[in-house]
């Protein structure tokens, strides 16, 4: 990768200078690009071949996204009726 971006600044310097056309910038920048892409996608790979990995040998893989259901709230009138209802409610302390 570093050579490519090398291939990038050599490129504009030439291009600044007068000494080549646009085209060779274009050309060493879309590299440079494909390059970048093709480094992403081998570490993506690595981690899903690690985790595959991983799996493999037996290790356990929670899922720690299981949320609990979140209850659905009370108008106020109807949660003070149960309260008193249900006996716990207190009085008013001064």
């Amino acid at each position: 990768m570093i050579a490519a971006q090398r291939a990038v600044d050599l490129s504009t310097e030439r291009y600044d200078r007068g000494l080549t056309d646009f085209l060779n910038v274009v050309d060493a920048e879309r590299q440079f690009y494909d390059l970048q892409e093709q480094y992403a996608a081998a570490q993506v790979a690595q981690g899903e071949q690690f985790v595959q990995l991983y799996k493999g040998l037996g290790g356990g893989w929670q899922n720690y996204q299981n949320v609990p259901a979140i209850r659905r709230p009370q108008p106020a009138v109807v949660a003070a009726f149960r309260r008193v209802l249900s006996g716990s409610a207190s009085p008013p302390s001064r």
